[in-house]
């Protein structure tokens, strides 16, 4: 019962910050997917290794929780001033970051990823992290 009640609160946050967020775009929408994808291949992952703590699983979900405000932040700031897509590039950022994880808890459960697609991912997370565009000119 309480993690039902977890998952509703959780899910009715994620839609109040959605609606504050302007509208549910496409990039915040593969933002909540990739963080459903994570989180459940963190359990998988832990669950292989028999390292599986709640405690842990807690601490991912608030992790997930406190995303979603610095998506509502960057939403806010940049109506703000003038910057609308301000949000969108903390989104591909968090996207980015998210998919890393995937691939992390992947190799955690022994699965085998291209190493191509973790570098590609690296890199792209790098240039965020430095406000450069797919360009490089920033």
């Amino acid at each position: 019962m309480e993690e039902m009640t977890f998952k509703s609160a959780l899910a009715a946050l994620a839609m109040g910050v959605a609606a504050l967020c302007g509208s549910v775009t496409p990039l915040l929408s593969i933002m909540v997917i990739m963080m459903f994808i994570d989180f459940a291949t963190g359990f998988m992952s832990a669950a292989i290794r028999k390292e599986l703590s709640p405690g842990k699983m807690f601490d991912g979900g608030i992790r997930k929780i406190v995303m979603f405000v610095v998506v509502l932040m960057s939403y806010q700031i940049g109506m703000a001033i003038n910057l609308p897509w301000l949000r969108d590039a903390v989104l591909v950022y968090y996207i980015i970051t998210e998919s890393l994880s995937i691939l992390e808890n992947a190799v955690l459960a022994g699965v085998r990823v291209p190493a191509f697609l973790t570098n590609l991912l690296k890199k792209a997370g790098e240039m965020a992290d430095e406000g450069k565009g797919a360009g490089g000119n920033g």
